[in-house]
């Protein structure tokens, strides 16, 4: 190739007449490893075929674990992402589960979120059957490792919470928001 406008040697041309070119897209709740098990073993979901994303636009995704940390773990989970990155994606993913305390690599929320390129913070569940049903207190002391561990090795540091249909709904993340200094942002609420 020769040399852009810029000075910039070109390496690669690619003919796109004809194709429409747009961004990819960000899915921040994959289950890459695999979802499901909830009602049985044939009920396992298998691990996502990074052609899937690349089919559907998504480039950029983070990986976490659901409800299954028995069968499925932090271990798996940072090899596919580290296989999806060899693949060419930009993939991070998420210590913890919908238990509490939260299952990890290190045996610590936040030595995980620090020492470990991939993983930008943890996964949580409230209000929801399936979850450990955590205190506010417990959030508060989970989002205080996941801040730390972000501010340590300048990533987002965030609590990505599972939100089941529970009476309680938002109450326990307004609750620890009252009670401590952690900054809304740390707290990613999702389905």
């Amino acid at each position: 190739g020769g040399r852009s406008e810029y000075g910039f040697q070109n390496q690669c041309r690619i003919d796109a007449e004809g194709m429409v070119a747009v961004p990819g897209y960000i899915d921040q709740h994959v289950h890459i490893t695999g979802g499901g098990g909830e009602g049985g073993f044939s009920h396992r979901v298998p691990e996502l075929d990074p052609f899937d994303c690349v089919r559907g636009g998504v480039t950029s995704l983070v990986g976490l674990l659901g409800t299954d940390s028995q069968t499925r773990s932090i271990e798996n989970l940072v090899a596919k992402t580290k296989s999806l990155r060899e693949f060419g994606l930009t993939a991070f993913c998420l210590t913890g589960a919908y238990e509490y305390p939260a299952p990890t690599l290190t045996g610590s929320v936040e030595k995980d979120i620090v020492f470990i390129d991939e993983i930008i913070g943890v996964k949580t569940a409230i209000s929801d059957h399936r979850s450990s049903c955590p205190s506010a207190r417990d959030l508060i002391r989970l989002a205080t490792q996941a801040r730390r561990g972000g501010i340590l090795s300048n990533k987002p540091g965030v609590v990505h919470m599972h939100v089941g249909s529970g009476r309680s709904g938002l109450g326990l993340v307004f609750d620890a928001l009252k009670a401590s200094d952690i900054p809304i942002g740390n707290f990613r609420p999702t389905h």
